[in-house]
């Protein structure tokens, strides 16, 4: 995956938040709580940028790639 700019990681994260969220919601239910989503969902994000050269596009979409 080519170098992001600091505004393109953004945007990404942006567009995959919601996705990311989704997940965990749909994992965790009720007991997920609002804070620890959003805590969780940077976590994943900061996962994917940390192992961002193990992604391949044929594979998966980006955000199943990100929730798996």
């Amino acid at each position: 995956m080519p170098e992001l700019t600091s505004d393109e990681i953004a945007q990404l994260a942006t567009l995959v938040r919601p996705r990311v969220l989704a997940a965990l919601y749909h994992k965790f239910g009720s007991s997920l709580g609002p804070a620890d989503a959003q805590v969780a969902a940077d976590d994943a994000l900061a996962r994917f940028w940390q192992y961002r050269h193990a992604y391949q596009a044929a594979r998966a979409p980006l955000d199943v790639w990100i929730t798996a």
